[in-house]
This record gives structure tokens, C-alpha cells and sequence, in this order.
């Protein structure tokens, strides 16, 4: 049957008009029967209703807000339990065609991530009852939340899996929290976050969406109900609006020990931020005010980003970026492993250039 359909709305002659603004009884006839076939097969036949508007998109034969309109609950506003919308806008986001335009693409994913929100931020957990279908996003998750709450740092294990139903996430350890039924639409979100679709406007509307909630406590619960995943989200999306020393900030206050995972992934080659998280790290291994501070996490910590700041300097740059009462013997072996790369580099780029000359003299 959906076979049929598509051929039918594939004629070159049949153009669905907007939503109120058909010009002919043709359009008029397709769309009504389109209404009331979407209404019918929603409910029996999901996937092949969505398949089949996704093709309708592809072939321009409706626009995405006429399809977004037919695929909403009549009467609904929480997006939280818009299931067969939710589907459709991962559809659109997963799509590897590239006939989809950029606009339409940035408004799933603009959807899909107030729809996560709303599923997020909800107490029903009816809107994990349905069997939810995976959404794959592959190489997108940075490896660094794992650390972060909820799956680390005091939120739990980085052990999770999905549920006997599908029904979300079961966390493997001791202390579990009792959102973990949203694991799966945090897991989402995250994915989204960390893939190419992550823009300054992505990344404003996440900013819009957490704004109205309350802050997060040192232990990373919120207070009175508050979304307790929004740390992870703002780590994600301030550096889109140029926060990234508050992201940094909110990393090492709630978890330092992804602090070098979370700017190697977000700020490789930004020398300026590595120069500061330097100073940070620094400051926090001298500190002794406090006993229960952990001066060799932050002692091991700037060891990591003095190796990696030595991938972006010079030997002279490096010398000249250490401080000036360092122990020499501490930082020797950095400077050593500094010239060694810089040669090593230095020899690399002769090779290159013989290897080039020799070839251009070849073929003269």
C-alpha cells in the first residue's frame, strides 16, 4: 500500500501546496486523503508512514512544517510525547542524501533537541514506555562524558546498556539515581551535541533551554527538581558561544579529571586556553588550605597539559610559558621532550622538501 501512495505522489504533476493555501481541487483531494491516510496508518503502520513522508521531503512534493503538522497529536503541546515527530526529526537528522537542505536539517535538529529537553525535563516516565527505536550517530559521543554526571564522577558508572524493553537505560552500580529511565534521551542529546550539527545556533537555543533552571550544587544535583544533567550540556555548548573558559571552569569544578579528555577533544590547537588551564592547574597542586584537596590529581593533571601544550610550541615558546620558580628538575624533562619533537618535526620537514625537490627535478 505505501508503495502505491509514493508512486501516486510521485507524479510530476502533483505539487502539495501549503497546509491552507490550496490553489486546486487536485491538491485539495490529495491532501485531504493525505490527512486522513497519516492519521490511519500513524497507528498501525509507523515506520512505513515515516519512511514515506521522509521520501514526500526528498521529492519536494510537501514542505517540512506541512509534515511536521500532520505527524503532531491533535490538540498536543508536550513535545515530550510527540513519538511519531520525534522519529520523523531523527530521520531527517541521520540523512546521508545531502537532498535534504541545511535549513530543513537545522530544523529537526533544532526540534529534536527541544523535544529531548522536554523529555529530559519532565517527572512522567510514560514517555519511556514506548519501544524507542536506537539512534545511531557513530564516532560523534565524546569519550570525556563519560566522567561527568551522570555516568561519572559521582553520578554513577560509565557502565550502562539498554533496558530489557528498550525502555531506556540501566545503570550497572551501586547508588543509582532515580532519573535513570533518561538516560537514553540524555545519551541523545549528548550525541547531537558532539556531531557536525552542533552550530552557534544549536548551541544558543541549548543555552535558551537551560537558562530557566536552577543551579547546579557542588555534588551535582540540582535544587528543588532541577535538570541535574545540565552540566554535560553547557560543557558542550558554551564554547559555541564563546564561553570557553567558563566551560573549563565548570570542568574543573565539578570534574577535574576530565578536564584534559574534555580540551584536548573541544580545544586542541587554542594555545591561549591551554596557557590558562596551565595557571588553573597550577594554582590548584600549590594549593594547601585544605586538606581533602586532591593536590595530586591536579599535580598529574598539569603534567598532561604541560605534554600537550608541548605539541603547539617551539622549545623557546615553551621555556619562556613555564613559571618562573619552577623546580628545574620537575620541568627538564619537558623541555627535553620539547626539543626532541621540535627536531623531530624540523627533519620530517627536510625529508618532505627533499623528497619534493628531487621529484620536481625528476619530471623536468
Amino acid at each position: 500500500m505505501i508503495g502505491n501512495v509514493r508512486f501516486l505522489l510521485d507524479s510530476p504533476t502533483l505539487t502539495l501546496s501549503p497546509l491552507g493555501k490550496v490553489n486546486d481541487a487536485m491538491n485539495n483531494a490529495a491532501m485531504f486523503y493525505l490527512v486522513i491516510f497519516a492519521q490511519l496508518v500513524l497507528e498501525l503502520q509507523e515506520s512505513s508512514l515515516l519512511d514515506l513522508f521522509l521520501h514526500l521531503l526528498k521529492r519536494h512534493k510537501m514542505t517540512f512544517d506541512d509534515l511536521c503538522t500532520l505527524l503532531k497529536t491533535k490538540d498536543s503541546t508536550d513535545l515530550a510525547q510527540e513519538h511519531a515527530l520525534k522519529r520523523f526529526v531523527e530521520m531527517i537528522v541521520l540523512d546521508r542524501s545531502k537532498v535534504i537542505s541545511k535549513t530543513t536539517t537545522m530544523q529537526a535538529v533544532l526540534i529534536l533537541v527541544e523535544m529531548l529537553f522536554a523529555r529530559l525535563s519532565t517527572t512522567e516516565t510514560t514517555v519511556s514506555s514506548r519501544k524507542q527505536t536506537p539512534f545511531v550517530m557513530r564516532g560523534t559521543r565524546h569519550r570525556w562524558l563519560d566522567n561527568v554526571v551522570p555516568f561519572g564522577s559521582g553520578g554513577g558508572g560509565g557502565v550502562w546498556e539498554e533496558g530489557e524493553e528498550g525502555n531506556g537505560v540501566t545503570v550497572e552500580t551501586t547508588g543509582r539515581r532515580k532519573h535513570d529511565y533518561r538516560l537514553n534521551d540524555l545519551l541523545q542529546l549528548q550525541t547531537v551535541l558532539c556531531s557536525s550539527h552542533m552550530t552557534e545556533t544549536v548551541a544558543t537555543r541549548v543555552n535558551e533551554l537551560l537558562t530557566p533552571l536552577n543551579p547546579v550544587k557542588e555534588d551535582g544535583e540540582g535544587e528543588g527538581g532541577a535538570f541535574v544533567y545540565q552540566i554535560s550540556l553547557q560543557m558542550l555548548s558554551w564554547p559555541c558561544v564563546g564561553r570557553k573558559k567558563e566551560a573549563c571552569q565548570l570542568c574543573l569544578r565539578h570534574n577535574p579529571g576530565a578536564v584534559i579528555d574534555y580540551c584536548t577533544t573541544m580545544f586542541p590547537g587554542d594555545l591561549d586556553l591551554w596557557v590558562w588551564l596551565l595557571e588553573q592547574l597550577l594554582g590548584n597542586a600549590n594549593y594547601e588550605g585544605d586538606p581533602t584537596h586532591p593536590q595530586d590529581l591536579y599535580k598529574s593533571l598539569y603534567k598532561e597539559a604541560l605534554g600537550h601544550v608541548i605539541t603547539l610550541t617551539t622549545p623557546r615558546e615553551f621555556v619562556f610559558l613555564l613559571p618562573p620558580t619552577g623546580s628545574a628538575g620537575f620541568f627538564l624533562p619537558f623541555i627535553e621532550r620539547s626539543i626532541k619533537l621540535h627536531f623531530s618535526r624540523a627533519t620530517s620537514d627536510c625529508l618532505h622538501d627533499s623528497i619534493l625537490q628531487s621529484n620536481n627535478n625528476t619530471t623536468q
